[in-house]
C-alpha cells in the first residue's frame, strides 16, 4: 500500500485550516466583464479565475473554457462572431466548488480527492478570499516517501504528433479534459503543450474561430521539455515541478515516453 511507505497526508499536514496554505492574491472577474479582461491573467500563470456576480462567487474560468469557446468545444454555442472577446464571462465559466476559509487543510484535502481538480476558490460567507491549487500540498511533501513514479504515473499517456493541427489539438485537449499533451516525433518526446499555449497563440493573431487555425502544433509547442525518469521518488518529481512552475512531467527513459505524472496524481496518491 502507498500510504505505509510515506505518503499518508498527515505526515506532511499534522493540521491548520486551509488558508494556512492557500493564496490570497488572485485576480477575480466579474461574471458580466468581458472575456478580454480575463484572457491576460490566464495566459501569466493562473490555471483558472474565480467568477464573482455581484461579489459573490458565480463560478470559475479556465483558458480550457475559452478555447471552448473559441470552436474547440460545446461552448462555441456561445460564440459571438462581431468581437468575439467581448462576449461576457459568464457565457463560458464552470460551477465552482469552493472550500470554506475555516475549513481544516483535511477537509480541504477531501475536496481535492473528492472532485479531481487542480485549483478551488477559497470563500468566506460567499466571498472570495483566496484559491488554493494542487501545488499548495505539493510544497509540504519533504524528503522522500519511498513510492516511485512509475507507481502513480498514467502510463502511456495521450500525446501528439508534431504535424498535428493547432485546432485539432485544442479539440482533443478540450474534449478529453487534458491539461496538457506531450509531443512527439518517432516516438521520441519533442514537446509539450498547455491550453494557455493554445489560446496565447490563438489570441495573439485573432484566429477566430478556431477552425481558421491550420498551422501544426510545434510551432506553438515548449521545446525545452522538463522530463522525469520512472524509477525516482515522487518528491523529486514534485520538486522539479515546484522547481520549474509545471503542473506535470512527461516520464522517460532514453527519451521514450512512458507516462506522465502530474500535481494532480501524487494529491490522488496521498492517503488521508
Amino acid at each position: 500500500m502507498i500510504g505505509r511507505r510515506g505518503l499518508y497526508f498527515s505526515r506532511f499536514f499534522p493540521g491548520g485550516r486551509v488558508t494556512a496554505i492557500a493564496s490570497r492574491t488572485v485576480p477575480i472577474c466579474a461574471a458580466g466583464s468581458p472575456l478580454a479582461t480575463a484572457i491576460p491573467h490566464l495566459l501569466t500563470g493562473y490555471r483558472a479565475l474565480p467568477v464573482v456576480e455581484k461579489g459573490r462567487l458565480a463560478g470559475m474560468v479556465s483558458a480550457t473554457d475559452v478555447l471552448s469557446y473559441l470552436g474547440a468545444g460545446e461552448k462555441h454555442r456561445a460564440f459571438v462572431a462581431d468581437r468575439p472577446l467581448e462576449a461576457p464571462v459568464r457565457a463560458v465559466m464552470e460551477p465552482a466548488t469552493a472550500i470554506d476559509a475555516a475549513a481544516s487543510l483535511r477537509q480541504a484535502f477531501s475536496v481535492f480527492k473528492t472532485h479531481r481538480r487542480g485549483s478551488h476558490p477559497v470563500v468566506a460567507r460567499g466571498r472570495v478570499v483566496g484559491m488554493v491549487a494542487d501545488r499548495d500540498f505539493l510544497r509540504g511533501l519533504r524528503g522522500t516517501v519511498g513510492v516511485r513514479v512509475e507507481e502513480i504515473m498514467t502510463p502511456r499517456p495521450a500525446h501528439v504528433k508534431e504535424s498535428m493541427p493547432i485546432a485539432d489539438v485544442a479539440n482533443v485537449m478540450v474534449r478529453a479534459g487534458y491539461r496538457r499533451l506531450p509531443v512527439t516525433k518517432g516516438g521520441i518526446v519533442t514537446g509539450i503543450v498547455v491550453p494557455s499555449d493554445l489560446l496565447s497563440h490563438l489570441v495573439a493573431g485573432e484566429r477566430f474561430p478556431l477552425h481558421l487555425e491550420t498551422a501544426p502544433i510545434a510551432k506553438v509547442m515548449v521545446r525545452e521539455v522538463r522530463t522525469i525518469r520512472p524509477g525516482v521518488d515522487v518528491v523529486e518529481a514534485v520538486n522539479a515541478m515546484l522547481r520549474y512552475r509545471v503542473g506535470g512531467l512527461p516520464v522517460t527513459e532514453d527519451h521514450e515516453l512512458l507516462g506522465i505524472i502530474t500535481g494532480s496524481d501524487v494529491v490522488q496518491a496521498m492517503i488521508a
